[in-house]
């Protein structure tokens, strides 16, 4: 009985070694992502001839205005529902129309029907 005890914490012992090696190694490389990812990808000052930076000053405002003008017309044609979502609302408009016009069907019968028995009782009344 001690040997089986032994032998499954021995288990339970490795598996949990096994577990805490795993988050070692998803920490390591977590913190290698996070350390890429914070680096730049090149120099953050850039050589530039002295004649040519108010070109470049030029240039940076063209840049971020024209990023600017990006993202409002990315977002204006996010904005554009799509024609899925106009099929879906005209279905539902076809389906609440023909709801209504079987009502509006059914209360012409109850409309005729009653005027019918009014026409049968004035004429039972009158022939009495």
């Amino acid at each position: 009985m001690c040997n089986i005890r032994h032998h499954d914490t021995g288990q339970r012992f490795a598996y949990l070694q096994q577990f805490t090696s795993h988050l070692q190694e998803v920490l390591r490389e977590q913190t290698v992502l996070r350390e890429r990812l914070t680096k730049p990808l090149c120099q953050q000052n850039l050589p530039i001839q002295a004649d040519l930076h108010r070109y470049v000053v030029e240039l940076m405002g063209m840049v971020v205005e024209f990023i600017q003008n990006l993202e409002v017309k990315i977002k204006m044609v996010q904005a554009i529902p799509t024609t899925d979502s106009y099929l879906s609302n005209l279905s539902n408009a076809r389906t609440q129309l023909l709801a209504q016009v079987t009502e509006v069907e059914n209360l012409y019968k109850q409309v005729l029907k009653q005027r019918h028995h009014l026409q049968t009782d004035i004429k039972d009344m009158s022939s009495s």
